[in-house]
């Protein structure tokens, strides 16, 4: 039996809207997107202007020239080590091919270079001039650079050249996995989308409320009350 009539009314129909809203932000309403998806898209270009550190991590990686590097790449298929034979064609010497890995010394600076000069191109959403060189796919070539890096990670480290480690892993972190993670993305400036964002932060706090509220209100309506 409900103790307070009009605050369940009250709280069902903070509810209903809950609901209704929710189901408006699943529907595909703007340009075949959902809101809630339409909103991941304008998020993830905006941050994209923000995370372009490639020009200074080709300058981290000049600094590297000259030192040299032995390293295995491990693979599972052998369709991978063909396309890691390509991969290090121009950066590589005494490249080995085996079974399961990949072997090869190279220049670090000019190897992490060249892993630059790709994720550039990724980044900027040019994966044709990738798959071209590599006569594979984009996402795949820039995986291949990717696994390269944590081969290369764990050699130094057994070799104890932490210097060398900490500049490869923000190259692989900053440069690599960016320019795969955000490629297909067109980067948008906030200043052009400035209300859209406002207006999309100050709902979700209102959404949020709008909930709590509803469970109140029906809680209220069921007679539970809060006391010391």
């Amino acid at each position: 039996m409900k103790e307070n009539r009009t605050e369940f009314i009250i709280g069902m129909s903070l509810l209903a809207g809950f609901t209704c809203v929710l189901v408006i932000m699943f529907t595909p309403i703007i340009n075949g997107q959902n809101p809630i998806n339409y909103l991941d898209d304008l998020y993830n270009s905006i941050s994209k202007g923000s995370v372009y550190y490639i020009p200074e991590l080709k300058e981290d990686a000049k600094s590297l020239v000259g030192k040299k590097v032995e390293v295995t790449v491990p693979f599972l298929k052998e369709e991978q080590g063909n396309d890691l034979k390509t991969l290090f064609s121009n950066v590589g010497e005494n490249v080995t091919l085996a079974s399961d890995s990949i072997s090869m010394t190279a220049d670090l600076g000019l190897l992490l270079g060249q892993a630059l000069v790709d994720s550039d191109l990724m980044f900027h959403n040019n994966g044709k001039e990738i798959a071209e060189k590599y006569n594979t796919a984009e996402r795949q070539s820039m995986y291949n650079w990717w696994l390269t890096a944590n081969a290369v990670e764990k050699q130094l480290n057994d070799e104890e050249r932490f210097e060398e480690v900490k500049i490869l892993v923000s190259i692989r972190n900053k440069g690599i996995e960016c320019a795969f993670n955000y490629y297909g993305v067109e980067p948008k400036d906030i200043a052009n989308a400035v209300w859209l964002v406002v207006a999309s932060l100050v709902f979700y706090v209102a959404y949020t409320l709008l909930f709590g509220f509803a469970i109140m209100y029906i809680f209220v309506g069921f007679g539970l009350k809060i006391s010391h």
